[in-house]
């Protein structure tokens, strides 16, 4: 098996997430979508060549799986999006942390 050979595909799949995301199936099918993307983020660990990129780009898409389930099950109903680059927050303290980390 060529698991690091998946390594190629990280950016389509990045993509794919995006236009997905960008259309909004991210809130229509949060169950479906945070299904999608633990199976994008298995394939960023096996493809992963040791670097730390892969694995915390693995991370990014299970905790945004994480926080989908999460709102889809009635966990956290008060969810918000970052303006600056899509990031799903579970709550408004999370929201404010990562703005004030990354942008």
């Amino acid at each position: 098996r060529d698991y690091h050979g998946m390594a190629a595909y990280f950016a389509d799949l990045e993509h794919g997430i995006t236009s997905l995301r960008s259309r909004g199936w991210d809130r229509r099918e949060r169950d479906v979508f945070a299904l999608l993307l633990q199976k994008v983020a298995r394939v960023f660990l096996l493809g992963n060549d040791g670097t730390e990129d892969a694995a915390s780009r693995a991370l990014k898409f299970l905790h945004e799986a994480d926080t989908n389930l999460a709102i889809h099950l009635g966990g956290s109903v008060n969810a918000c999006r970052c303006r600056a680059c899509g990031k799903l927050c579970s709550n408004q303290e999370q929201l404010d942390a990562h703005t004030k980390r990354h942008h």
